[in-house]
């Protein structure tokens, strides 16, 4: 959302031009490499292109986001107005006009430079897109943008909403795709009354407390390996480091066993005995048997792989990315986020209509 302290209007229409035209060359480019790099295989063409165009759009914003509010699209521009005539924020309306002008000018000339980039010749396409499908997908997906990104600026609660919806998207998955009736849903935190934790853990468990979710509390780091809940929330840097830690006690007792093992020949011959035994718990701990987890949320199938993943584990991650294709998890998605009920109600599919303690 922009604010009052703007800098001047020519050097926010070049960021609006330079920022749209550098997204549609992203998401154009992607595509047109995701074809030539995997033909026929229309899954994995997604997957590249999705994955282009989230990290692209990130850096975008990250870099126009503060000259000129990194609208790249003319419906956020007009929201920015409209939103921002009570509180005096936000563009002026002529300014609306212009900032729409840069970006459909930015926007044609990423196409071109797109195609230039992989030789590819420009023309104006002759398809017919004006039907109702697309033409419904196009409103809607701007509309949740913009409510979004306006909702989290208005609260100044991003990181709260981020853990919420977070919540609501992980229970409504585990619900569909895996057929758990009201998944139980918690908090990692220090202890498992509600008062512990930071501040971003206090106000996300009141959050989570009174959402028609299956909350059942705060849980902590021991209780995750023992299914103390279906889905447990955590911010993105605290994930990682659970996450890591785990993989680091697993190699840690494989290595321990293999050592006792190879003490004696009586060690080695129960080892002999167990070894079927150990090595499936091996494999089910194994970050490499599962390739990576799906990123949900997006428009598009994406897993995140482990940055030191091996051969094994990529090919994994792509026969996971698949399997989110074939599984239709953008359909799945697309229903939860319509099943998000306004903040207050408690009833619906996740949930009862009670209240968790």
């Amino acid at each position: 959302m922009t604010t009052a302290a703007q800098p001047p209007l020519p050097r926010r229409l070049l960021a609006e031009f330079l920022g749209t035209a550098l997204l549609v060359a992203v998401v154009v480019g992607s595509g047109i490499a995701a074809e030539q790099l995997s033909p026929g295989d229309v899954g994995l063409q997604l997957l590249e292109n999705s994955t282009a165009t989230v990290l692209g759009l990130t850096v975008l914003i990250l870099l126009f986001g503060p000259v000129s509010g990194a609208h790249f699209n003319p419906v956020v521009s007009l929201a920015d107005w409209l939103l921002g005539r009570r509180s005096g924020h936000g563009l002026a309306l002529p300014d609306v006009g212009a900032y729409a002008v840069a970006q459909v000018l930015g926007a044609v000339a990423g196409a071109v430079l797109a195609n230039a980039m992989f030789g590819v010749a420009t023309t104006v396409s002759t398809t017919d897109r004006a039907t109702g499908s697309p033409l419904l997908a196009e409103a809607v997906a701007p509309t949740f943008l913009v409510a979004l990104v306006f909702a989290l600026a208005r609260t100044g609660r991003a990181a709260v909403a981020a853990a919420a919806v977070g919540a609501y998207i992980g229970a409504a998955y585990m619900e569909r795709m895996f057929g758990i009736e009201r998944p139980s849903v918690a908090l990692l935190s220090i202890g498992e009354e509600s008062t512990k934790g930071n501040q971003l853990v206090l106000e996300a468990h009141e959050e989570l407390r009174t959402s028609r979710l299956n909350f059942i509390g705060n849980v902590e780091g021991k209780d995750l390996s023992r299914g103390a809940a279906d889905v447990v929330v955590m911010d993105g840097f605290t994930g990682n480091v659970v996450i890591k830690t785990v993989e680091g006690i697993a190699d840690l007792i494989f290595t321990e066993v293999r050592h006792a093992v190879e003490l004696t020949p009586w060690n080695r011959a129960a080892g002999l005995i167990l070894y079927g035994e150990l090595r499936k718990t091996k494999r089910r701990l194994d970050y490499a048997e599962y390739g990576g987890a799906q990123l949900l949320g997006v428009n598009g199938v994406i897993v995140i792989a482990h940055g030191r993943s091996n051969a094994r584990a990529v090919f994994n991650a792509i026969r996971a990315a698949r399997d989110g294709v074939q599984n239709g998890v953008l359909r799945v998605i697309e229903e939860i986020a319509r099943e998000v009920p306004a903040k207050g109600r408690r009833d619906g599919p996740a949930g009862d209509g009670r209240k968790a303690d």
